[in-house]
Formats: structure tokens, C-alpha cells, sequence
């Protein structure tokens, strides 16, 4: 069944998942306020109540104070500077630092885990598996999203936890996030998957070049984008035309 909700202007985004609804504000004459209000009649003609304290507002801005434009918070919901969204915490200042933190306490408990299970008498072979299971696969969830923005450090201390794993004897190969690895291979597939018509996330790539003249072959047969900021170039799609 398709849902009637939508927002007030056809340039905002309504992002709706299970119970979960994401508003993401464009260049447009309505405000955030105007387009909640819309949210919030929805709901009342629907039977349905919109919990407040599960209400949060972030404003992703640039670094430099100087570009940024401060807009007024919508009455009655919380301004923070980061926020978890379908488990990938996003901060105001478009750093990861916090996702990685977590992420990386989440794997650590889990390496405990498998010291137990070590223990107990699993082969090395029975605790790859596991270890894949456990520390690899929570590596990868989402990670095209926010691996493509980390920064080196961050880098380096993912990369460092799955060395330290080897290590101990809890996986046979050393993974790593970057170069050529997680992360590669993850944006790869999704990339290759989204070129697809029927594929969601498809109407985000660039157009494709036309040309009345024959040129060398290139990899990329897609418009490359300008990029005048790094954030920008440094976003999934553009990673993908500009690395893969």
C-alpha cells in the first residue's frame, strides 16, 4: 500500500522507514517548521502520535562559521549535534569520529566473545567464521555510507582493532578497511548493483556522456561532477566515478 504522506514541497525529502520518518530540507520557500506542522496533521487525522522525545533536529554545516547560516529550530523538538539514523550516527560537522568510537566498542565486546569461544576449544577455522560473522559483517553494515568520509586516523584505528584480531588468533587473514579491501569491495558492489534502472538508489548517478565523436575507452562512461568541495567528492557516488 502506498503511504499518503509527503512533504508540503516537492524539492524536501521525506525519508520513511518502519516507524522512522527523516526530513531533509532543500532550497525551497517552506521552511522545516511549516513542513513538521504537515507531518503533525497527518498523524493527528491518522490516529497516530508523533513522540517527541524521540524527536531530534541536526543542521550538517560547513567548518567554517563565516559560511554558515543559522536557521530557527522547529518549537518543541531537540537541537543536537549528532544523531543515530538507522544505526549510523551522523554529526553535525559530517565527522564520523563518533560512529567509528562506537563502532569499535561494539567490536571489541564481541571479541570477548570470541576469547570465550577460543577457550572453549573452537578451532581457528571455527573462530574465522565466527570472527566473520561477529567483526567483519558489523564492519560492513552501511559502510559505502560513512567509510568513504572517515578520516585517516579513523582509518587507522579500524585497521588497527582488525590487526590486533589477527593477532590474537581470532581470524587467518589480516583485513583491513583501506586500501583494496573492505571498503572496495562493499562501494564496488553497491556501485555495480545501482546502475541498475529498477535499483533505488539509481536516479543518484550523473547522466552518461554523449559524444558525436569516438574517444579512447575510459572505465567511467558517466558525467563527472564538479566538485568544489571535498565532502562533496568525497560523498559515495562521486567515490565511486572518481576511485572505482
Amino acid at each position: 500500500m502506498k503511504s499518503d504522506l509527503n512533504t508540503l514541497s516537492p524539492t524536501n525529502i521525506l525519508s520513511k522507514y518502519a516507524d522512522d520518518i527523516d526530513i531533509v530540507p532543500q532550497y525551497c520557500d517552506i521552511d522545516l517548521a511549516t513542513d513538521f506542522d504537515n507531518i503533525q496533521r497527518w498523524a493527528t487525522d491518522n490516529k497516530m502520535i508523533i513522540n517527541r522525545s524521540k524527536t531530534k533536529e541536526i543542521v550538517f554545516r560547513r567548518p567554517c562559521p563565516l559560511r554558515f547560516n543559522f536557521v530557527p529550530s522547529v518549537d518543541g523538538v531537540a537541537l543536537v549535534d549528532h544523531v543515530k539514523s538507522l544505526g549510523v550516527i551522523l554529526q553535525q560537522s559530517l565527522s564520523y569520529d563518533l560512529h567509528v568510537t562506537e563502532l569499535l566498542k561494539q567490536c571489541s565486546q564481541r571479541i570477548d566473545l570470541l576469547r570465550l569461544l577460543r577457550n572453549q576449544g573452537l578451532s581457528p577455522d571455527q573462530l574465522n567464521t565466527v570472527f566473520v560473522g561477529l567483526i567483519v559483517s558489523r564492519l560492513l553494515y552501511a559502510l559505502p555510507a560513512w567509510g568513504v568520509l572517515v578520516s585517516a586516523a579513523q582509518v587507522g584505528r579500524i585497521d588497527a582493532f582488525l590487526k590486533r584480531a589477527h593477532k590474537w588468533g581470532f581470524c587467518k587473514d589480516v583485513v583491513t578497511l583501506t586500501p583494496n579491501e573492505l571498503l572496495t569491495k562493499s562501494g564496488s558492489s553497491l556501485f555495480h548493483k545501482m546502475q541498475s534502472p529498477v535499483h533505488c538508489l539509481n536516479s543518484l548517478l550523473p547522466p552518461k556522456r554523449k559524444t558525436d565523436y569516438k574517444l579512447r575507452n575510459r572505465q567511467c562512461s558517466y558525467t563527472l561532477p564538479q566538485c568544489n568541495y571535498n565532502a562533496f567528492k568525497h560523498s559515495f557516488v562521486n567515490w565511486c566515478l572518481f576511485t572505482l
